[in-house]
């Protein structure tokens, strides 16, 4: 939810002025899956608006969530090739 307004605005707030690393946001579906599966530290949860709110998974807002040190832009979160890039 990190990605919608009033929420981008109070995780704003709550840094400092400043967003986390880009590398450590949510980015990317198929990244945080594997990421889940694969790093026992990595505790993450399927919230209820992973299921009904489309917007989480696109950047209406235009928010500057940077650039991974794999030089990717970080923009709408990318989704799995069945969903044909459409969050809904």
């Amino acid at each position: 939810m990190s990605r919608v307004s009033p929420y981008i605005d109070a995780l704003v707030q709550l840094h400092g002025k400043s967003l986390d690393t880009p590398d450590r946001g949510f980015h990317s579906v198929q990244e945080s899956l594997l990421s889940a599966l694969n790093d026992h530290a990595d505790v993450r949860e399927l919230i209820p608006e992973f299921y009904y709110c489309p917007e989480m998974f696109q950047n209406l807002n235009e928010v500057n969530f940077g650039v991974k040190q794999s030089g990717e832009r970080v923009n709408d979160v990318i989704l799995p090739p069945w969903c044909q890039n459409d969050p809904v």
